[in-house]
């Protein structure tokens, strides 16, 4: 009767467009995409807002635990419309909460905890680089990788780093801290 598709957990190996051209069988049923578009006849999306979460997210990082500096490691490579708007909800919640944008804080993954983790290894040595006292990641699965290496780093977490995720899933659940 129709197909249903997780859209967002094929944005780290192929893009919406490639993803439409796979899914071409389907375009005389309805075709649900779910956290993200896909260029299909008789496709629907559902998408969340995500602005008013991150917006809340560094409200909390600042009034809550006195954060001054707010990173983000996204998944902008992917191109994926889940990590281009997350992208954009950060810079909105760091306006939103009187924070400048500061590129130096932005490291760029691929929703993988693995490129989380090589992008931290490759672009610090020490933690007396890290340029933050919070970070805001993407995905669950890119905070796991960013708790290795900050950990990897000599780093007290949360008490040195705060690190927050973004879908809620068993990874970050069973994370430790």
């Amino acid at each position: 009767d129709g197909v249903i598709v997780i859209t967002g957990s094929f944005s780290t190996t192929i893009t919406s467009e490639a993803l439409s051209e796979a899914l071409k069988d389907y375009k005389d049923i309805p075709v649900i995409s779910i956290s993200g578009e896909l260029t299909l006849p008789n496709s629907y999306s559902a998408n969340i807002d995500i602005s008013t979460t991150y917006s809340d997210i560094i409200s909390h990082l600042k009034n809550k635990h006195g954060c001054k500096k707010i990173g983000f490691l996204s998944a902008n490579p992917t191109k994926s419309n889940s990590a281009l708007s997350r992208y954009e909800a950060y810079k909105q919640g760091l306006a939103d909460n009187g924070f400048e944008y500061d590129d130096n804080l932005v490291l760029h993954g691929d929703f993988t905890k693995h490129s989380a983790y090589n992008t931290f290894v490759t672009h610090f040595t020490s933690r007396e680089q890290i340029p933050f006292d919070a970070i805001l990641c993407a995905n669950d699965l890119m905070a796991v990788g960013c708790t290795k290496a900050l950990k990897e780093f000599g780093m007290e977490l949360p008490k040195d780093c705060k690190i927050i995720g973004f879908d809620e899933t068993t990874h970050a659940i069973k994370n430790s801290p």
